[in-house]
């Protein structure tokens, strides 16, 4: 990651992926000059990532620390100490702190909340789409392509189509039927069952969410990673919900959803707010809002999402099939409701007619 988005490197790609990796931490222009002064450094104070801008006609350096955390959690207190070090390091700069993890998900303590939580499908993602214009007939693009491909075969971001793979495994399926099967059926995933048992019956899960909350709840695009679900009455409400990217809530384009997903060892809900492409400004405006609401410290960057009000459903402890009951789905959408009852019904609408205004 750190070769791809150094413009100074020869990989033909100029500015392109800073530019997208930036965004997920600030609206702000940058000047192609400054970003092609930009420093890129791996390890330094033992950080994963860290990304200089040099200032610019008297203004502040941009700094961007990234911790990358794919199948350990962090250590007690290790985001506060990296970002102390990077305060320290440069005193008077804009910094901005990344949590980049394969499901998004945030920080374990209070303290980390000032990390913004990224996941690698959404990077891949935002990276894609700097390339939709020349980018792909760079020397470096085959690099970038195979990085991304073993990416998503390794199961670190959702895997786009790909035919010779996908044919490969049709092949597989059809010859080793039996065997994949019992594979499949015999593999220890009690989280996993749990976030399959949801999506067979997702339908179910939001009428039973529905009921819980008190408002019409719907559900939208998902992953194996998670369960999205929407709200109509919001969105009608607040037409300038639909403005988001279908590509992340599916044809109701909404920037709120509600999702349920893996934790680490466990599964949450939280309050998301997702890309905003037709309202970028209503977004900034809201996540600001929510984050003085719930006590975060999320930034609002143009891509990306923001979880607020987190729920915690399953944790690791709870994996014995003992708690795997037949009323998993409703005991889940009564914790959601006890939860954000009172943020559905009088919270998040204040907090919108606050973005909106």
């Amino acid at each position: 990651m750190a070769y791809i988005i150094d413009p100074n490197r020869p990989h033909e790609f100029g500015t392109k992926f800073l530019n997208a990796f930036i965004a997920n931490f600030t609206d702000e222009t940058i000047s192609e000059t400054r970003l092609d002064r930009a420093r890129i450094y791996r390890e330094l104070y033992n950080i994963d990532l860290l990304v200089e801008i040099p200032p610019e006609n008297g203004g502040k350096a941009l700094v961007i620390a990234v911790e990358v955390k794919i199948d350990a959690g962090e250590s007690k207190e290790q985001l506060g100490k990296y970002q102390r070090r990077v305060k320290a390091a440069w005193p008077h700069s804009e910094a901005f702190f990344g949590f980049l993890t394969v499901d998004g998900r945030e920080g374990t303590t209070s303290a980390d909340k000032t990390w913004q939580p990224i996941s690698w499908t959404g990077l891949i993602d935002a990276l894609d789409r700097a390339l939709k214009s020349d980018g792909r007939s760079a020397i470096g693009y085959p690099m970038y392509s195979a990085y991304v491909k073993m990416m998503r075969r390794h199961g670190m971001a959702d895997r786009a189509s790909d035919t010779p793979l996908d044919d490969a495994v049709f092949t597989l399926w059809k010859e080793h039927k039996e065997a994949l099967e019992y594979l499949f059926e015999n593999r220890p995933d009690p989280i996993g069952d749990l976030l399959r048992e949801i999506a067979k019956s997702e339908g179910e899960m939001a009428e039973l969410l529905s009921s819980s909350l008190g408002v019409p709840v719907k559900p939208a695009a998902s992953t194996s990673m998670y369960r999205r679900f929407f709200f109509p009455d919001l969105e009608s409400r607040y037409k300038v919900l639909t403005k988001g990217r279908e590509a992340w809530a599916g044809k109701t384009a909404s920037i709120i959803l509600l999702e349920i997903y893996r934790d680490g060892d466990g599964i949450s809900a939280s309050i998301v707010i997702g890309p905003a492409d037709g309202a970028p400004e209503f977004r900034k405006r809201l996540i600001e809002a929510m984050n003085r609401s719930d006590g975060g410290n999320r930034r609002a960057g143009a891509s990306g999402w923001a979880h607020n009000w987190k729920t915690t459903l399953v944790e690791a402890a709870l994996k014995e099939a003992k708690d795997r009951e037949a009323n998993t789905m409703l005991r889940f959408a009564n914790q959601i409701a006890e939860s954000l009852s009172d943020v559905m019904h009088r919270k998040l609408p204040a907090l919108l007619d606050q973005a909106i205004s």
